[in-house]
């Protein structure tokens, strides 16, 4: 899982990633504010872990990986 704080990445870019599920709060951008967060599944837990290093290095400065 990654986090999305503070504002939305373009949508159209995060559901092209292969098995990425987007979770959008629908609410209003504010810097610090958790609007959402993006999850997938995999079966390995350190292909996962990886995915989720790439994923926010790609989605922007406005994700956290709990």
């Amino acid at each position: 899982m990654v986090n999305l704080i503070g504002c939305m990445p373009p949508a159209q870019e995060l559901l092209a990633f292969h098995g990425l599920h987007l979770h959008d709060y629908a609410k209003a951008p504010r810097p610090g504010r958790k609007i959402g967060h993006c999850s997938w599944w995999q079966r390995h837990p350190r292909r996962a872990r990886s995915m989720g290093t790439w994923h926010a290095r790609h989605i922007g400065p406005n994700t956290r990986i709990p």
